[in-house]
């Protein structure tokens, strides 16, 4: 699978990388190198010499044209931008890639196999075109109309996937892989119309068991932090299910009534 399936960014990429390697689908790391500034879950970041203007000036706005010899020598420094040793290590992703540290897991993105990690009641595929025999209600968020999709949509390309909840009723759960070795804590994002009875686990060791209050959900027309022709997806409450020490498969479950499931939170403790 080349460029995780088409969306170049951290979230995406843990939800995709995960499905892919239970399923042992190859993949290749998209982007391995990326320029500074470019918002893209990239290893490593690297600066475009000086005068890197000038090539893409008469490339998009047909600008005034580099000689041979002019051109020749910026791309060649270009190369040089790129070695290793002259770029800076993009550390902010990694959580996200390894599932170590600090990261936030989509509630869509829960693990695919074994096939008893979730269960799903509905008796007929979502709506949103995403894993849709999980018989998973994946809703879109609030006030979120997803338009047309594919190369030949007008404008940009505008991915809904930020924008997609997890519903999960009495007796649904969906199980996340988490790697972090040390002390963490674990939150969800959330929406529901009433209280909601829950059970978290970690490698079948209770985390919470209990009951999460209503919670709303702000529609926000704020741009998107990482794609300026996206908006950003709406902002939900936050609860905290508790603190845990080392790795392990953690599983969600509602027990009685429904709600909407944003993001998996992991957060390390400070020492």
């Amino acid at each position: 699978m080349g460029e995780t399936g088409g969306r170049n960014e951290h979230a995406w990429q843990t939800t995709m990388y995960e499905i892919l390697a239970e399923y042992h689908a190859g993949y290749n790391l998209w982007c391995w190198k990326t320029v500074e500034g470019a918002g893209c879950a990239s290893i490593l970041n690297f600066n475009v010499p000086d005068e890197w203007h000038l090539i893409t000036d008469y490339a998009i706005n047909g600008a005034a044209k580099p000689s041979y010899e002019h051109a020749q020598a910026i791309w060649d420094s270009y190369l040089e931008c790129l070695a290793v040793d002259k770029c800076k290590e993009n550390t902010q992703y990694h959580p996200y890639l390894l599932r170590e540290g600090n990261f936030e897991i989509p509630a869509i993105g829960y693990n695919a196999l074994p096939m008893d990690s979730h269960r799903g009641l509905s008796d007929l595929p979502n709506a949103t075109g995403y894993r849709l025999y999980d018989r998973f209600e994946l809703v879109y968020e609030k006030g979120y109309h997803p338009e047309p999709a594919g190369f030949a949509a007008p404008g940009p390309i505008k991915h809904p996937r930020d924008h997609v909840q997890l519903q999960l009723g009495a007796g649904e759960y969906a199980s996340y892989t988490i790697r972090e070795k040390e002390t963490y804590t674990v939150s969800v994002t959330y929406c529901a119309d009433k209280e909601v009875k829950v059970q978290a686990a970690i490698q079948g060791e209770t985390l919470f068991e209990g009951v999460m209050p209503p919670a709303g959900e702000k529609v926000t027309s704020d741009v998107h932090p990482y794609f300026a022709y996206e908006t950003a997806p709406n902002t939900l409450e936050r609860f905290t299910l508790g603190t845990v020490t080392g790795e392990g498969i953690l599983k969600i479950e509602v027990l009685d009534g429904c709600a909407r499931f944003g993001q998996i939170v992991i957060r390390k403790s400070e020492k």
